[in-house]
């Protein structure tokens, strides 16, 4: 475990510690070594998580989620019929909780593509919200604007991050209010027509 943490994290410096595992990896497919995606310890551990559960359920053995809670609400998988390169894990995943009164919201999570090729979002919907738009926070003239984006393209191998402050999904119209713990349910919509949906947790940060 505590090997595969470090690959996860630092495949990199793995690499460069001439470790035997990896350098048996490196030269198994081709000499192409893994990408550092810089993931934290909670990242890394989510991901091993998401890693145990497709592997069971590719495998059709049956055993019990190895997901805490937290980690559930932030990670997700496409289902079954997900075309290769639209698999995405979803981690950190998160909405403030607002006012009652609130007319927007914010979301935050990490996209992480684990396929061979890159992967475009084109939109966020969810029953919850009447629009989730994705917004972007640039400098232009020395001052900060917001912009919305149409599209969000996650690179093979790499990940997106939408935290605050930066790139974040902006929600508008709430038809319920939700409060710490509870639960938004979302549906990601990819450039080849295919979804994955997802479960946000909501949280007082």
């Amino acid at each position: 475990m505590n090997w595969l943490l470090n690959w996860l994290r630092a495949p990199d410096q793995v690499l460069a510690n001439k470790d035997p595992i990896a350098i048996a990896l490196y030269e198994k497919y081709n000499r192409l070594s893994m990408p550092n995606m810089r993931l934290n310890q909670e990242e890394a551990e989510s991901l091993i998580d998401y890693i145990e559960e497709e592997s069971q359920r590719l495998s059709g053995e049956p055993g019990p989620a190895t997901h805490k809670a937290s980690a559930a609400a932030s990670l997700s998988s496409s289902t079954p019929e997900t075309a290769s390169g639209d698999v995405v894990a979803v981690m950190n995943a998160w909405v403030r909780e607002t006012d009652a009164k609130a007319k927007v919201n914010a979301g935050y999570m990490t996209l992480i593509n684990v396929g061979a090729e890159d992967v475009v979002v084109t939109g966020v919907k969810s029953q919850s919200y009447e629009s989730i738009e994705v917004h972007e926070m640039k400098t232009v003239d020395g001052l900060m604007e917001m912009r919305e984006l149409t599209e969000m393209t996650i690179p093979a191998q790499g990940q997106v991050q939408l935290v605050p402050g930066g790139r974040h999904l902006m929600l508008r119209g709430p038809k319920q209010h939700f409060t710490v713990g509870e639960v938004v349910e979302m549906t990601l919509n990819f450039k080849s027509g295919r979804q994955q949906r997802l479960s946000v947790m909501v949280e007082a940060r």
